[in-house]
């Protein structure tokens, strides 16, 4: 089994901003949303990680209708979504919109 701790210590976001983007993606597909799925390169992922993000899929949900991936993997490519979520909010400016 691989070490995704490692790998995830890139994207750690701190919690409160994670709430905010959580909030943010929960409100409805924008374009910050769906560029940071295409930055995330999980290709066939992008699609599992729009589904919990912003329609609030659990895990176990998106295991049942058949996710290609492990958990860890999927939490790292999720992880990746956020972190380049809040890079492009910062970015474009709209980061007043994730803070509610």
């Amino acid at each position: 089994m691989r070490d995704y701790r490692k790998k995830m210590r890139r994207y750690r976001i701190e919690g409160q901003r994670y709430d905010e983007l959580r909030q943010y993606c929960r409100q409805g597909a924008t374009e910050e949303i769906k560029g940071a799925l295409k930055m995330t390169g999980g290709g066939c992922l992008a699609h599992w990680i729009e589904l919990h993000v912003c329609h609030g899929w659990k895990w176990a949900r998106l295991q049942a209708n058949g996710i290609p991936c492990a958990e860890d993997t999927f939490r790292l490519y999720r992880a990746m979504f956020y972190w380049h979520l809040d890079k492009a909010l910062r970015e474009n400016g709209a980061d007043s919109d994730a803070r509610g």
